[in-house]
């Protein structure tokens, strides 16, 4: 992902295959994409759905 989370209530991890997992502890919400289909470092997709 190319974004940082830039907030002392938000924690997240990238993981293998493109996969991404996050939260807001203020806001308490939490947000997780994964793939069906594994992709070795590939955040195409993360970076479209968080980038629009």
């Amino acid at each position: 992902m190319t974004q940082t989370l830039n907030s002392a209530t938000m924690f997240g991890w990238d993981g293998s295959g493109g996969t991404i997992a996050f939260a807001d502890t203020a806001s308490r919400t939490a947000y997780a994409l994964t793939k069906n289909r594994h992709s070795a470092g590939d955040f195409s997709t993360a970076d479209l759905v968080f980038n629009r």
